[in-house]
């Protein structure tokens, strides 16, 4: 049984839930600007599905379930749960910049046939096994992308599924420099840091030291390492919304319920 992966695995998945159940409670008198928040709360529990997911697949290997269509039921159920999560934060990122909900009908559009373009991949591949890592379950498969081909596929997966969350830190963090009461501009700050911390820094730190002849994977602490600062960040985006007293005396901000 491999505990600190499942330990994680459904940390992660209570955390993106009790920030998403949290955040529910606040409530929004404009009408739009509540179905702008509902759709940020998608995102909450999306990846709380996407990580809980994860998380049954690596305690199945666990336990000797070796059936490969619940393993793969598991892995394409956890993958399409991160899009109805990605199309929630981009919508409601899009709607704070623009101020309406056209683009969110276009990106529902356009994760459905994300959703889909998942399903055919997994039929066409071909999953014929699956085996337990260091961290997580992975499929082999019969008809691995090779080639010019197979390096497309990679980098389309890693930017549909990587780039929104990056993309959004950045954009939250401009709201730093639009907003100006100070509890804003706490969550304005901490929470692009969060996101950044959780997505962006698994993804340019190796790029960074790769460049320098640094190869990460001759590094047995970093796959630990990135997951415990993916924790760290979950954290402290709960902080930017819900302060601790003891902050919100210090820093004089409050709590985005208030």
């Amino acid at each position: 049984m491999n505990l600190p992966a499942l330990t994680i695995f459904f940390a992660n998945c209570a955390l993106y839930f009790f920030i998403g159940h949290s955040l529910r409670q606040k409530r929004l008198a404009d009408a739009e600007d509540a179905r702008g928040w509902r759709a940020f709360l998608f995102w909450w529990y999306g990846m709380a599905a996407n990580t809980g997911l994860n998380g049954l697949a690596v305690l199945a290997m666990g336990l000797g379930i070796t059936w490969l269509p619940l393993l793969v039921a598991l892995n394409a159920l956890a993958a399409l749960a991160a899009a109805p999560a990605l199309w929630g934060l981009l919508s409601y990122l899009l709607y704070i910049f623009r101020g309406n909900h056209t683009a969110s009908r276009w990106l529902g559009r356009f994760y459905v046939l994300f959703g889909i373009f998942l399903l055919v991949s997994i039929y066409l591949l071909h999953p014929v096994g699956a085996s337990m890592g260091t961290w997580e379950m992975t499929l082999q498969y019969a008809n691995v992308p090779s080639g010019l081909f197979g390096l497309l596929y990679g980098v389309l997966l890693i930017l549909l599924l990587s780039l929104p969350p990056i993309l959004a830190s950045i954009g939250m963090f401009t709201l730093f420099f639009r907003v100006h009461e100070r509890s804003a501009r706490f969550r304005a700050l901490l929470v692009p840091l969060g996101f950044f911390l959780l997505f962006g820094l698994a993804y340019f730190i190796p790029l960074i030291l790769l460049l320098l002849g640094i190869n990460l994977n001759t590094i047995t602490w970093w796959p630990l390492a990135i997951r415990l600062i993916g924790l760290a960040a979950l954290v402290l985006i709960y902080i930017a919304y819900f302060p601790p007293r003891a902050v919100q005396r210090l820093l004089r901000v409050h709590s985005i319920l208030v």
